[in-house]
């Protein structure tokens, strides 16, 4: 996970990118210690999503702006909306059956090169449309 130490990062992250999970912890927090290499394990197979690890209590405008009231706080944005909210006890299955639930929904292909209703992609032609 990358480190992100403010909030104008933090939320540039989640403006920018269109999967993203924001791992907030602290220092010496046994359970953010444990929970961080599942987290990873679980980020390993999914590299769609971009995670970002916030220290709370270095960065606490960060956590203040997401609410962060306890932790560990696992948040994932899709398209910028907070999608997934997970807090001190973190069950790693329920947590990896909910995402995976969303990555299904998600079309592989970024929404960015995806045409948008009404318009076709170069080469393509919209149906019953004829050029005059």
């Amino acid at each position: 996970m990358e480190k992100i130490s403010s909030l104008a990062k933090a939320e540039e992250v989640v403006r920018d990118i269109q999967i993203v999970m924001l791992y907030f912890s602290r220092n010496e927090c046994g359970v953010c210690d444990a929970i961080r290499p599942k987290v990873e394990q679980l980020l390993a197979s999914r590299p769609r999503i971009r995670a970002f690890e916030i220290n709370a209590e270095e960065t606490p405008e960060a956590a203040a702006q997401y609410s962060i009231f306890t932790i560990p706080g696992i948040l994932l944005f899709i398209l910028g909306k907070e999608s997934i909210r997970e807090a001190r006890y973190v069950s790693i299955d329920e947590l990896t059956g909910r995402i995976d639930r969303y990555l299904d929904m998600l079309p592989e292909q970024p929404l960015s090169e995806q045409p948008v209703a009404g318009q076709s992609l170069p080469g393509q032609s919209l149906p019953g449309l004829h050029a005059f």
